[in-house]
């Protein structure tokens, strides 16, 4: 920026110089004029810079709160249907100040109803008062004492909680934290600073879903068209009665936030059990058994339990997000999982499909990586009940 001002004003100086030769001015009036029209530019532009800096200082210092949360919007933000009915929100952050930000912004999006805690154990005294009941949670993860992925998992064991909506707004950005909360039981990932539009946008999904449950809105405006949102996926289970698994819309955020320096650090496999007949009369339906929580257990041996976030895609698919960094091939990884169940009894195959990437733009990434994955898990599956191989094709 100095640099392009002393340009600019040794431009016009020289002008000015040439300027005043051309109409007979003496080489020292000239030279007068090259010093005062050089010094006169470059006070009035740093003097125009100073400003525009004081102002946009002041409007940033309106919008956000100590350096630590910016809400800029555009346009008034969007408060969505309501019908008289907004969700309770609990607010947990140790921050004060904080805490007393967050249900001014999102009261610019419609969200009233906003009740803060300044620790996880106030917020559990909260939760376990069963007169009030909360419809979504927002967690800060550095906190004292107890951190806010602790407080979620903590929460899931709470009678009424196991499915309500957890998200995490926090100014942590790296892949173990987001793993870590994700595995703890958090439905979606916010970090600060964060945009109030769409931190609404998300907050209205969730209110469609409330509204939904007791016919307080139309059926088919029950879910948000935006695409940048997660929403439930026909192809992945939202609940599963196997530990360590999460839901569709949570695994689907997971890929979605990554941070892009993180994106080319996940790999995704589906992991299929071919089950024999006599598992599958016993295990048909939603309520997932044995021996998919097997595989479960083998795929966290296999590829560290520390590094997986996973969801199921049917009663016999498992999908797997990993951030494993030397990851075994698909068929090594086939051989562990086989190996595990029959170490316990069962004699089940399983085809693996993977690794795919995490490719494309957010909206799409989660999509493709589920596609993929269980396109190559079903023409594995084909292989090993004898169909020739993609290898075979190609010769």
């Amino acid at each position: 920026m100095t640099a392009g001002l002393v340009i600019i004003s040794i431009l016009i100086s020289m002008t000015g110089f040439v300027v005043a030769l051309f109409f007979d001015f003496s080489f020292w009036h000239a030279l007068g004029v090259y010093s005062l029209a050089g010094s006169s530019i470059l006070a009035l532009l740093t003097f125009a810079i100073a400003a525009k800096r004081t102002k946009e200082g002041n409007r940033t210092a309106n919008g956000a709160h100590d350096g630590e949360i910016s809400a800029i919007q555009a346009k008034p933000a969007e408060t969505g249907p309501t019908n008289g009915t907004s969700i309770r929100i609990l607010a947990v952050d140790n921050d004060p100040s904080i805490l007393e930000l967050i249900p001014m912004l999102l009261a610019k999006s419609g969200f009233s109803n906003v009740t803060g805690a300044l620790s996880g154990a106030e917020a559990l005294s909260l939760l376990s008062n069963s007169e009030r009941h909360f419809d979504c949670m927002l967690f800060d993860i550095r906190m004292p004492d107890m951190d806010g992925i602790e407080l979620c998992r903590r929460v899931r064991r709470i009678r009424g909680y196991a499915e309500t909506p957890v998200i995490m707004l926090t100014a942590l950005r790296d892949l173990k934290n987001m793993g870590k909360a994700y595995r703890a039981g958090a439905t979606d990932y916010v970090t600060k600073p964060f945009d109030i539009a769409d931190l609404g946008s998300r907050l209205r999904l969730i209110q469609l879903a409330e509204l939904a449950k007791t016919q307080c809105y139309p059926p088919e405006d029950r879910r948000e068209t935006d695409p940048q949102i997660g929403t439930p996926d026909d192809r992945l289970y939202e609940t599963s009665e196997i530990e360590g698994l999460v839901g569709a819309l949570a695994w689907k955020n997971y890929l979605t936030r990554l941070p892009f320096k993180d994106v080319a650090n996940v790999k995704v496999y589906a992991v299929t059990l071919q089950r024999s007949e006599s598992v599958r009369s016993i295990c048909e339906g939603p309520h997932l058994g044995f021996p998919l929580d097997e595989v479960v257990l083998a795929v966290k041996n296999c590829l560290g339990e520390d590094r997986l976030v996973l969801a199921c895609a049917n009663t016999v698919t498992l999908m797997v997000a990993t951030t494993a960094v030397n990851t075994p091939t698909a068929l090594r990884i086939e051989k562990q999982i086989e190996a595990w169940m029959r170490s316990k009894g069962y004699e089940d195959e399983v085809a693996v499909g993977g690794p795919i990437l995490s490719q494309g733009q957010k909206s799409e990434r989660a999509d493709l990586a589920i596609d993929r994955a269980l396109s190559c898990a079903k023409v594995r599956t084909l292989e090993k009940n004898g169909a020739p191989s993609f290898k075979a094709w190609a010769n």
